[in-house]
């Protein structure tokens, strides 16, 4: 259990985190061009948060096709799933 606590704990320092606040949130309840869920709306709009911040491309990994159209329809790469 320590290994696997160690290489969780090394593999978080390696992570760029997204705040969820209250301006995410909103950008997660704007309208979209696919039908999505809320959690996957609020994944999507932080997706694209990060990818606005970074100033290049993001590849998109899931594999909920649901998730995938919505993520295609902000015009990420997507991984993960056969659209």
């Amino acid at each position: 259990m320590a290994a696997l606590i160690e290489a969780l704990t090394g593999f978080e320092e390696i992570l760029d985190w997204v705040e969820i606040d209250d301006l995410l949130l909103a950008r997660a309840g704007q309208p979209t061009a696919t039908h999505i869920k809320t959690l996957d709306a609020i994944h999507l709009a932080a997706a694209d948060a990060y990818r606005e911040q970074l100033g290049r491309p993001v590849i998109f990994a899931t594999h909920d096709r649901q998730q995938a159209l919505g993520a295609r329809a902000l015009g990420f790469e997507v991984i993960g799933v056969e659209l």
